[in-house]
């Protein structure tokens, strides 16, 4: 359970990295739209993919947050991350882990959605 929980913290930072990564998705995505606009290029798609990814970002750093306070004083955990009370331990990093499962897979799937949303965007507007 000791090393659950380091490899949970180690996690939680990878997926701050991957916050970050979807941050600066979203500032290339604006930037994208507003360039096509200014060409007058429809940009529909990429809107509706932005707002998407806003939605998500949102909710993973709601849930993000909260993990970052069970990651701060994990029940059945002492403040050295030796386990004190193995029940309440075991329970603290399912709660953890599903979180993290559920923060990556939707901001996965969401970058993923973008991605795909931008390739067909310069598909459809001959851009490389």
């Amino acid at each position: 359970l000791e090393k659950a929980l380091r490899l949970e913290l180690k996690a939680h930072e990878n997926l701050s990295g991957l916050l970050v990564k979807a941050d600066k998705a979203v500032i290339r995505l604006e930037e994208a739209i507003a360039r096509g606009q200014a060409n007058e290029r429809d940009v529909s798609a990429l809107e509706k993919a932005l707002k998407e990814l806003k939605e998500q970002i949102r909710t993973a750093r709601v849930s993000h947050g909260r993990v970052a306070d069970l990651l701060a004083d994990p029940a059945g955990f002492d403040t050295n991350g030796k386990v004190i009370d193995p029940r309440k331990a075991n329970e603290t990093i399912k709660e953890i882990h599903q979180s993290q499962q559920g923060i990556r897979r939707s901001i996965g799937e969401t970058l993923k959605d973008t991605l795909k949303a931008i390739r067909e965007y310069c598909q459809d507007n001959a851009l490389d």
